[in-house]
C-alpha cells in the first residue's frame, strides 16, 4: 500500500520507466481506487474531527477487568463481559447470524442511530417476498443460527415482524435464535403475546441515552419472552446516568445489558458536533482498519473507556444483571469471519489467502507465452491468461511459482484482491525492468493519473 505522496511519486518515476502500459493500467487503478476510498474517509469523519484515546490508559483498565471474578476477556480485550453474554452475540460476532431490516424507517430519530432515519413522511410497507429473498440468500451463505430482526423501527410493521418470524420457525424447526431489536413505543401486550407464541427467544429494547426506562413495558415482556436485554450506545461523560440506570435494570430483573460503543457514520453531523464529540483513531488507525474495508462505523471518543469502567464497577459490586461491551474491535471479529468466508468460498485455484483474507496472486506482465509454456513444461496448468478486448493483458499463477521467475526477464507483480468484490487492493512490485525508451502509453497513462490524483 502507498502510504505517503513521498511514496507515490518514487513509484511514479519507476513506472515511467517500465515496458507495459497493462502493468501501470493495473498499478494506477489500485492506487486509484483507493485513494478514492481513503479521500471518502477522510472527509466523512473531518468535519468531526479527531482525537485518539490514550491506549495505555484502556490497557490498564482491561489488565484489571482480567482479574474481577466473572469478568471474561477474550480475543486480547475484543470480546469483554461480566457474566455472560446473549447466545445472539456470540453467532453474531462468529458470523452465524442472519439480521433482516424490515425497514429504516422509525418514529424516532436518535442522533447515534446506524440508519438514516429519516422522519416519516409516507409509511413505506416491507415487501415480504423480498424478505423472504434475503433470508433465502443469507442460507445460501450459511446455515444460520441466530436470526434478528431490526430497523429502523420493525414494529411500525407488526405484522412484517410475525411473518417473518413464523417463516424463520417453519425452516429452522426451533434450533435458530431469535431476537428484535425495537425502542419500544408500539408495543403492547397483545404484541408481546403473540411474540411469545412465536417463541421469540430474546427482546432487545434501546434506551435512548439521559431518558428513563418504561419499566412498566420491561415487566410485561419478562411474562412472555425468555430474554430480556437492553441495548444502547454509551455517550461520553454520561457515566452517573448509566450507573442509575443499570441499577434500575438489576432490580427489575433484566437478563442484561449490551453497551454499545458510540460510533459516528456519517450522519446527523451537527449533533456530534455540538456535542463536542471526535472520533477515536488517528489517520493511521483510520487507515489500518478502514482501507480494505467498506466505510462503517467510527468510534467516539470517552465511549470506550466509559464501557469498561461500567462493567469494572459493577463487577466490583456483583451485580445480577450480565453486561457485554460491543466495540470497534468486536464488530471487526465479525467483519474478519465475514471475509475470511469469502475469501475461502471465491478463490482462484492460483491463488493463495493471506492473514488479512485478500487473495495473493503472482502476476506476470511480459515474456506471458513464455512464463506459460514454462510453467506446462513442468506440469503446472494453474494458471490464469487475463485478457482485455482480446488481448493479453497478464498472466495469473500461484506465488509459490515465483521462484521459476525471477531475476529473469519478466515483469512481475505481486497482486492482492478483495475476495468480496473481487478487485485488486494491493499490490508489490517484484521484478520491475527499467528500460532506456519510454513507452509512450505508459507515459500518457502516468501523466494523466498525475494531473488528476495529485
Amino acid at each position: 500500500m502507498v502510504e505517503t505522496k513521498k511514496d507515490l511519486i518514487l513509484l511514479l518515476n519507476k513506472l515511467k520507466r517500465c515496458s507495459s502500459d497493462a502493468l501501470v493500467r493495473d498499478i494506477l487503478k489500485i492506487i486509484l481506487v483507493n485513494k478514492k476510498h481513503q479521500d471518502k474517509i477522510f472527509s466523512t469523519v473531518k468535519g468531526v474531527g479527531l482525537k485518539k484515546e490514550n491506549e495505555n490508559k484502556i490497557n490498564n483498565v482491561i489488565e484489571s477487568l482480567k482479574n474481577i471474578p466473572y469478568v471474561h476477556v477474550k480475543n486480547g480485550g475484543s470480546v469483554i463481559y461480566y457474566k455472560t453474554r446473549s447466545l445472539g452475540c456470540e453467532h453474531c460476532i462468529n458470523d452465524l447470524g442472519c439480521t433482516l431490516r424490515i425497514t429504516t424507517q422509525c418514529n424516532r430519530n436518535c442522533f447515534f442511530c446506524f440508519a438514516d432515519n429519516s422522519p416519516i413522511t409516507v409509511k413505506s410497507k416491507p415487501e415480504i417476498f423480498l424478505l423472504k429473498n434475503t433470508i433465502r440468500r443469507r442460507l445460501k451463505e450459511i446455515e444460520f443460527k441466530s436470526f434478528a430482526i431490526s430497523g429502523g423501527e420493525p414494529f411500525l410493521y407488526p405484522e412484517a415482524v410475525f411473518k417473518m418470524l413464523e417463516y424463520v420457525n417453519g425452516f429452522g424447526e426451533g434450533r435458530i435464535y431469535t431476537r428484535i431489536y425495537t425502542n419500544g413505543d408500539l408495543i403492547n401486550e397483545d404484541i408481546l403475546k403473540r411474540l411469545g407464541k412465536l417463541g421469540l427467544n430474546e427482546i432487545r429494547y434501546s434506551i435512548k441515552p439521559l431518558e428513563d426506562p418504561d419499566i412498566s413495558l420491561l415487566k410485561a415482556s419478562k411474562k412472555y419472552i425468555s430474554k430480556v436485554l437492553i441495548e444502547m450506545p454509551v455517550l461520553p461523560n454520561s457515566e452517573s446516568f448509566m450507573k442509575n440506570l443499570i441499577c434500575k435494570l438489576d432490580e427489575i430483573g433484566i437478563d442484561g445489558i449490551n453497551l454499545l460503543e458510540l460510533f459516528f457514520n456519517g450522519y446527523h453531523i451537527d449533533d456530534f458536533t455540538k456535542r463536542k464529540y471526535k472520533v477515536d483513531l488517528d489517520r493511521k488507525g483510520i487507515r489500518k482498519i478502514y482501507d480494505a474495508k467498506p466505510i462503517y462505523e467510527y468510534p467516539i471518543y470517552g465511549s470506550r473507556i466509559l464501557c469498561l469502567r461500567l462493567i469494572k464497577y459493577f463487577a466490583d459490586v456483583k451485580a445480577g444483571i450480565f453486561i457485554n461491551f460491543c466495540s470497534q474491535e468486536t464488530k471487526q471479529l465479525q467483519y474478519d469471519k465475514k471475509i475470511q468466508r469469502a475469501a475461502i468460498k471465491s478463490k482462484p485455484v492460483h491463488s493463495s489467502i493471506t492473514d488479512k483474507n485478500t487473495h495473493e496472486i503472482l502476476a506476470i506482465y511480459s515474456n506471458i507465452k513464455n512464463a506459460e509454456n514454462k510453467l506446462l513444461h513442468r506440469g503446472i496448468k494453474n494458471f490464469y491468461i487475463r485478457k482485455n478486448k482480446g488481448k493479453i493483458q497478464r498472466m495469473e499463477t500461484s506465488v509459490k511459482y515465483l521462484k521459476h521467475f525471477l531475476g529473469k526477464d519478466y515483469l512481475l507483480v505481486k497482486i492482492y484482491r478483495d475476495p468480496s468484490c473481487a478487485y485488486d487492493v494491493d499490490f508489490e512490485l517484484l521484478n520491475i525492468k527499467q528500460e532506456r525508451q519510454i513507452n509512450r502509453n505508459v507515459h500518457k497513462l502516468i501523466a494523466g493519473f498525475i494531473d488528476y490524483a495529485i
